[in-house]
């Protein structure tokens, strides 16, 4: 597993601008009656993204992939609860949160594996 670098991150290493949703608690319904995926703005922060691995799969004539990335951003009190129900965007694409870390217990940034939901 990769380690920030001992001095923390560098601000040059932040290029991708992320943003951290989670689900709302009401989930309305259309008219149908299916549910509303509802999902509100936590924060938006610069990050650090990079693919990791990647897989694929073939099972009755579907093709599917999932890539798994890894996210630096720097710590924040509104982000502090982050967990594996929320998610976050870059730019177009979702990315659904499986682990967060807080490395030595610091508070001073958090390593997050998310995997990218096929579109």
């Amino acid at each position: 597993m990769a380690r920030a670098p001992r001095g923390g991150l560098q601000i040059g290493g932040l290029r991708h601008r992320v943003t951290f949703e989670r689900q709302g608690g009401t989930g309305g319904r259309d008219s149908l009656g299916g549910v509303i995926d509802d999902w509100s703005t936590l924060a938006v922060r610069w990050g650090d993204l990079a693919p990791v691995s990647g897989r694929e799969e073939f099972d009755s004539d579907q093709h599917r992939g999932e890539i798994t990335h890894r996210l630096w951003v720097r710590y924040g009190s509104d982000i502090a609860d982050l967990s594996s129900a929320d998610r976050f965007t870059f730019d177009s694409r979702i990315f659904d949160i499986e682990v967060v870390k807080n490395p030595r217990e610091r508070n001073r940034f958090f390593e997050i594996q998310a995997v990218e939901r096929d579109t």
